[in-house]
């Protein structure tokens, strides 16, 4: 499955970098990098889920070694991602984490507890690797009822609305600002 790119004479847009502020989409080659990875992902894993994971309150580096960490609490399962990072008056230096895993075992993802909802599941073991960070796993607007979007032919549209938002202009910093899993630097088109 491809994904049909949107344009508007000849920029790139998504409903969510369109969205007044937001200002469009920061960089173009991060935006089909990001499509990329989750065509890849679509055509490639057996149950692809998008989170998008927002971490504050914490330095560069403090982000750096949470993605180590989580890397290796995920080895064995299959992950791409990619990292944007902003600044802003409310939430000050934050990153965007989003982030494609192959669900097919969520228990080594997850845990067994069944008491807890999905994104009770997910925050408590991002939160396990960064106590100290301020941490939201966002719900997709248009699936609100989970942590996740599934990866499928019928939403890749809306996922790839979603991951958009960490790939707007708004509150970008000057220099580089994204970092990106192997699968996810690909060069795709």
């Amino acid at each position: 499955m491809r994904y049909e790119y949107k344009k508007e004479g000849n920029k790139y847009v998504t409903s969510v970098c369109s969205a007044p502020g937001n200002d469009g989409i920061h960089d173009v080659s991060q935006f089909v990098s990001a499509v990329g990875m989750l065509e890849e992902a679509l055509a490639t894993w057996d149950s692809p889920k998008l989170f998008h994971v927002t971490l504050a309150n914490a330095t560069a580096t403090d982000y750096s070694q949470f993605i180590t960490r989580m890397k290796v609490k995920l080895k064995g399962i299959s992950m791409a991602y990619k990292l944007a990072t902003e600044i802003d008056a409310f939430k000050g230096h934050h990153q965007h984490w989003m982030v494609v895993v192959d669900t097919t075992n969520p228990e080594a993802l997850f845990g067994t507890d069944n008491d807890s909802s999905a994104i009770s599941k997910v925050t408590k073991v991002i939160r396990r690797e960064a106590p100290d960070f301020r941490v939201l796993v966002a719900q997709p607007y248009k699936h609100p009822s989970t942590p996740y979007i599934p990866l499928t032919a019928a939403t890749l549209d809306d996922a790839v609305d979603w991951f958009s938002y960490a790939l707007k202009s708004r509150s970008k910093p000057d220099g580089p600002c994204y970092s990106s899993s192997r699968a996810a630097r690909r060069t795709y088109h």
